[in-house]
């Protein structure tokens, strides 16, 4: 149901923007965005970890997108579940700090371990410096 509601939306925004631009005299610059963000969108519901997390980006800060932290952080999970670094060592510190669900320590520092271990730098920073025994 979310996924169905998200590519509503995201389709919507995506065929607005162009809208929103117009009389402003950036129009065709304007296009692009709009199908980028459409571009993602079906990346990220085909599994492409990365698509998902830019997205999880652009919900959060309200990027291209309206704002909308449900959706960012789905968008997070869906990042993370892929194995993208970035989605990991993210999602990773939300649970740490039980920012928009549940505390979970264990969990948020597996995370960031699996992040590290991908090479994310700041992942191997958090667990050399923060969460290493």
């Amino acid at each position: 149901m979310l996924r169905t509601l998200v590519k509503a939306t995201v389709f919507s925004v995506a065929m607005s923007l162009p809208a929103m631009a117009q009389d402003t005299g950036v129009e065709e610059e304007m296009q692009p965005i709009a199908n980028a963000v459409a571009s993602l969108h079906d990346k990220a519901e085909a599994g492409n970890g990365k698509a998902a997390f830019y997205l999880s980006s652009f919900y959060h800060v309200g990027m291209f997108v309206s704002p909308d932290r449900q959706k960012a952080i789905a968008y997070l999970k869906d990042a993370a579940d892929a194995g993208d670094p970035d989605g990991q060592y993210y999602l990773g510190l939300h649970y740490i700090n039980g920012v928009d669900m549940e505390r979970d320590v264990e969990r948020g520092t597996a995370l960031i371990s699996s992040a590290a271990e991908a090479g994310h730098h700041a992942g191997k920073i958090a667990m050399e410096m923060y969460l290493s025994d």
